[in-house]
C-alpha cells in the first residue's frame, strides 16, 4: 500500500489486490480506513473491486492518521494491510518523516506506536 499527500487536506491511497490464495471467495471491494485519534476524525472509504486507488479528503492539518486497507467478499472482510502512519502538515514540513516532525516540535515519539511511512507530496 502507498499513501501520498494529495492536497491540503487529502491523501491518495493505492494498493494491490491480495494474493488469490489468501482470499475466500471473490473480492467485492475494499475498505480503506483512515483513522484519526477520535472517531470524529476518521475518514473511511469503500471502493468497488476494480478500484485500487482512492482519494481520502477532509483530513485535518496537524493530525496523525493510521491508514489501512482490507478487501472484502460476501464472506466478510479480509486481513488488514500493514498500517501506514501519516501526519497532515502545512508548509515545508510535509516531506518529513512523522517521527522527525514530532521530535522537531518537542512531542517525542511515544504517542506513535509504530511509524511506518513518510508523508510524501
Amino acid at each position: 500500500m502507498q499513501v501520498r499527500y494529495n492536497g491540503t487536506s487529502a491523501v491518495r491511497v493505492s494498493w494491490q489486490p491480495p494474493p488469490a490464495n489468501k482470499v475466500t471467495g471473490v473480492i467485492s471491494g475494499y475498505y480503506v480506513y483512515c483513522l484519526g485519534n477520535t472517531t470524529s476524525q476518521h475518514r473511511n472509504k469503500t471502493t468497488k473491486k476494480d478500484d485500487l486507488t482512492v482519494r481520502v479528503t477532509g483530513l485535518l492539518v496537524g493530525k496523525v492518521y493510521r491508514v489501512e486497507v482490507a478487501s472484502f467478499t460476501t464472506a466478510g472482510r479480509g486481513p488488514l494491510s500493514s498500517p501506514k502512519t501519516i501526519y497532515i502538515m502545512a508548509g515545508i514540513y510535509q516531506t518529513l518523516p512523522v517521527y522527525l516532525y514530532m521530535l522537531l516540535h518537542g512531542h517525542g515519539t511515544s504517542s506513535l506506536t509504530k511509524v511506518t511511512s513518510n508523508v510524501v507530496r
